[in-house]
């Protein structure tokens, strides 16, 4: 027992060490810190006036138009970067404090992030998540509904985007055409091993006179990876295109018209 100043009496267990006294008292105290500089009961309207902050620092963040199509380097790692502001509210609502956050909370921030952004924007930012995740989906099922769910639940973009997406990253590697004689995609480098791969997919075969027969080829270019200095691109990678000069980018590029539809041939 330990007599205090003001005459009271602690009481604590003989079988505590020094040490473990001294951590006991150090979180004590980490703990009434924090209770200091937090208010002791936070009303609606200080909730309200901190989402209003929120909702502004990401419309200002994202006030730019974002480029279309997007750049491969802006969908690296799957996550957009987010604005302070909301970064540190989603990092102290899942810790409840400085301290680091795990790996899978981290993508999970990230995640919350984005579809917060999805949301505050109306869609008119689409984050990486939101197209990168519609484009797994396709490729991994090819079920239209599944990414119309994952849209109308604020996960994705629609569907209609996503063939806009692609339609527009066409557009964008036929043009460049112009400057090679074949479109081929923008991070290929010269003098460097690459394999090339080609499968067709046919439709209807079956038939004995070969009419409304649909024969599609895919190409495929698997290139080594490369490290240390790299040589140049094969061409530069072109500027984004604004959707308002689809129009003439068709007038420019004729063979658009195939972006619709892959390429294929049919039957007579």
């Amino acid at each position: 027992m330990i007599q205090t100043e003001s005459n009271k009496v602690v009481v604590y267990p003989d079988n505590l060490t020094r040490d473990e006294l001294a951590l006991i008292c150090f979180n004590l105290e980490k703990e009434v810190t924090l209770l200091r500089h937090c208010p002791r009961e936070v009303g609606v309207t200080d909730v309200a006036r901190m989402a209003t902050k929120v909702r502004q620092s990401v419309k200002d963040h994202f006030s730019d138009q974002q480029e279309w199509p997007p750049n491969v380097s802006s969908l690296q790692g799957g996550s957009t970067e987010v604005p302070d502001v909301l970064d540190t509210f989603l990092h102290h609502l899942f810790s409840g404090s400085d301290s680091p956050l795990t790996d899978r909370m981290t993508w999970l921030k990230r995640s919350v992030a984005q579809d917060l952004v999805f949301a505050i924007t109306r869609g008119r930012f689409k984050p990486a998540k939101h197209i990168l995740l519609p484009s797994a989906v396709k490729s991994l099922t090819g079920n239209v509904e599944l990414i119309q769910l994952l849209n109308r639940l604020g996960h994705s973009v629609a569907y209609s985007q996503l063939e806009e997406l692609n339609s527009s990253l066409c557009l964008q590697k036929l043009c460049m055409a112009e400057q090679t004689g074949f479109p081929l995609p923008g991070n290929i480098l010269v003098h460097t091993d690459t394999i090339l791969a080609f499968d067709n997919i046919d439709r209807l075969e079956n038939t004995l006179s070969g009419g409304g027969t649909s024969h599609r080829i895919n190409r495929i270019a698997v290139r080594h990876a490369v490290y240390g200095p790299q040589s140049r691109l094969l061409y530069p990678e072109s500027k984004s295109l604004s959707r308002g000069r689809w129009p003439l980018l068709r007038q420019l590029c004729p063979s658009t018209m195939l972006l619709r539809e892959p390429a294929r041939l049919q039957g007579k």
